[in-house]
């Protein structure tokens, strides 16, 4: 009884978000997050950016001293019109109906049959093509162009949950594949900076490099990509990007799954929420805008 319970809320909350995201974030700001992700993959797949970058990581490894895990038949290897896009905490298959993408959607709690359930921090990664099965419990290393956790990671209860997440998704890409991270964030650009560059060093760890970063009035995006030569992006991250030495050195030995942390994960709840209290003392629009958001879902 308990289980069907938990899957009639699951089915209430996904409904609730496809509305939510459909009705009230198309016509926010968070709807950008679609075309954000959209218009950088058209500048990298079809306006040069690949081969840009491609030229570029050659020369960043010659620049500290590594040889690069690239052939010359790399630069000529030519893409797919439609790039594999993998689209995680999907809800409702925004970008599949773009018809830009073969697009593969999954989601805990998919909120239409477009999407195919799927815990993703449980799935398997295998070298041969899986069967799509529902619920899906395998995909295959490396079939992928692109990966999306649009407003994901911050569900994760822990650092090292996140980092897990990001770990699939670099064995997932292909070699020059993107990873898009698009996370909430309400405070002003530099508040939270000192987390955001941990989590670049962290994800430098796994052979992604950091391509853009955009802070909007309530979102991180970022475009990071899987590096043909592995070890490029984390040389580059500890030898140029963190000029500091002490910082440098303590990222160097803190465990990198500790390091993807959100500004919730320093609250503590037992002392801020006391008797009496209707909701916690957050600075700015913390609390605001997450009840803003998730006004509208059901009680679970």
């Amino acid at each position: 009884m308990l289980a069907i319970i938990s899957i009639i809320h699951f089915q209430d909350y996904a409904a609730c978000m496809k509305e939510l995201a459909t009705t009230h974030w198309d016509k926010a700001e968070s709807a950008n997050r679609i075309s954000w992700v959209v218009n950088h993959c058209n500048h990298y797949y079809n306006e040069g950016g690949y081969l840009k970058e491609l030229s570029r990581e050659v020369t960043l490894c010659e620049k500290i001293g590594i040889k690069p895990n690239i052939s010359d038949q790399d630069f000529t290897t030519v893409k797919v019109d439609k790039p594999r896009l993998l689209d995680v905490g999907s809800c409702y298959n925004p970008f599949g109906r773009l018809g830009l993408f073969d697009v593969l959607a999954l989601d805990l709690a998919p909120a239409c049959s477009e999407v195919l359930q799927c815990d993703f921090l449980s799935v398997s990664i295998g070298e041969k093509t899986p069967d799509r099965s529902i619920p899906v419990t395998q995909l295959q290393a490396g079939s992928f162009d692109i990966v999306v956790f649009s407003l994901l990671l911050e569900y994760l209860p822990c650092s090292q949950q996140r980092y897990k997440c990001c770990e699939k998704a670099a064995d997932l890409l292909c070699r020059g594949g993107l990873l898009f991270i698009i996370t909430p964030d309400s405070k002003h650009a530099t508040a939270n900076s000192g987390i955001m560059k941990r989590w670049r060093f962290a994800l430098a760890t796994l052979g992604l490099a950091r391509l853009e970063y955009e802070k909007l009035p309530h979102l991180h995006c970022m475009v990071l990509r899987k590096c043909f030569t592995y070890d490029v992006a984390l040389k580059w991250v500890s030898q140029v990007v963190y000029r500091r030495k002490s910082e440098k050195d303590e990222l160097l030995v803190t465990d990198p799954r500790s390091l993807m942390v959100i500004p919730q994960d320093f609250n503590n709840y037992e002392n801020i929420l006391k008797a009496g209290e209707s909701k916690p003392k957050c600075d700015r629009n913390d609390f605001e805008d997450t009840i803003a958001l998730f006004e509208n879902l059901p009680d679970l």
